[in-house]
């Protein structure tokens, strides 16, 4: 599914579309030691070609990351899971 997203940073608004293989591309890429490079390529690969330019400072700055969190919230559903023990199952 893509989505079409708009964030506002900075009063400034910047025009997203995000897909399945984006958002699992971006987790695939993450690891303990690297995130930044991952989110900073989520977000040149999915803001609108017009809002790239302008979205760079913002990168640059090492905003990345919070950008690219904003992007993945709105993106992402909510869903409520809970793990649930077997009937019987003892609580030792």
């Amino acid at each position: 599914m893509k989505k079409d997203i708009v964030l506002d940073i900075n009063g400034e608004e910047f025009r997203f579309a995000v897909s399945g293989a984006d958002y699992r591309n971006y987790l695939d890429d993450l690891t303990m030691a690297k995130k930044t490079v991952p989110s900073d390529r989520l977000l040149l690969a999915t803001v609108h070609p017009e809002d790239r330019d302008a979205l760079r400072p913002y990168i640059d700055q090492g905003l990345g990351l919070d950008i690219a969190a904003a992007l993945i919230e709105e993106y992402t559903e909510d869903v409520r899971i809970v793990v649930k023990k077997p009937s019987g199952a003892s609580n030792a």
